[in-house]
C-alpha cells in the first residue's frame, strides 16, 4: 500500500486489475458494526419501555345472579366421592357382612335408566340413606366410566356444590334413531 501504484502492480503482477484499498474492508466491518449495536440500541429501548408498563389486574365481585357452570375435573370429582364416603362412614352399624352382587356394568344401566327419566340429577341422590360399599363404589366406578364414554356430563356451579349428572344429548339422540 505504500509503494507507488506502478511499482506495487508489477511486484503483484496485477497489471489489469484496479486497485482495491484495504482500508475498505475496515470501513465496511465498521458500518455493520454501527447498524448492529443501534439495533441493540433499539432493542434495548423496547425492552424497558415493557419494564415500565403495567399490568392491568381487573377484579371482579363474583355475580350470584346468574353462575356459570364449569366442568368438572376428576379432584373434584374425588372429593365428592370422599365426601359421600364419610357421609356413609358415620351411618354404619356394626352387623353380619351380607355378600352383594353389585357390578359396574349393573350399576352404568342403572345410571343410564335414570338418565332416561330424568334430564339431570345430582351424584348425592343416587345413594339412599342406606347403601352399601359395593354399592356406592360401582356407582361412582359406572359415572366415571360413562364419563370417559361421553354418555354422561359432568357439571359442579361452584366450589364445594353438589355434582350433577346430565345426559348427552348426542348419545341419546344417536342410541334412540
Amino acid at each position: 500500500m505504500l509503494l507507488p501504484p506502478s511499482d506495487a502492480a508489477n511486484i503483484e503482477g496485477e497489471e489489469d486489475q484496479p486497485e482495491l484499498d484495504p482500508r475498505w474492508e475496515l470501513v465496511e466491518q465498521l458500518i455493520e458494526y454501527k447498524k448492529a449495536k443501534e439495533l441493540a440500541e433499539n432493542l434495548q429501548h423496547l425492552i424497558d419501555e415493557r419494564h415500565n408498563l403495567l399490568e392491568r389486574i381487573v377484579h371482579q365481585a363474583p355475580s350470584t345472579a346468574h353462575t356459570i357452570p364449569q366442568p368438572i375435573d376428576h379432584l373434584r370429582l374425588w372429593s365428592a366421592f370422599n365426601a359421600v364416603l364419610s357421609r356413609l362412614a358415620e351411618k354404619l352399624t356394626t352387623g353380619e357382612i351380607e355378600e352383594e352382587r353389585i357390578t359396574v356394568e349393573n350399576r352404568m344401566y342403572f345410571l343410564l335408566q335414570a338418565l332416561k327419566t330424568k334430564d339431570q340429577f345430582t351424584f348425592s341422590s343416587l345413594f339412599p340413606t342406606k347403601t352399601s360399599i359395593p354399592t356406592l363404589v360401582a356407582t361412582f366406578l359406572a359415572l366415571l366410566e360413562l364419563s370417559r364414554l361421553k354418555k354422561l356430563h359432568l357439571e359442579q356451579t361452584e366450589n364445594f356444590s353438589g355434582i350433577v349428572c346430565a345426559r348427552c344429548e348426542e348419545c341419546f339422540l344417536l342410541s334412540s334413531s
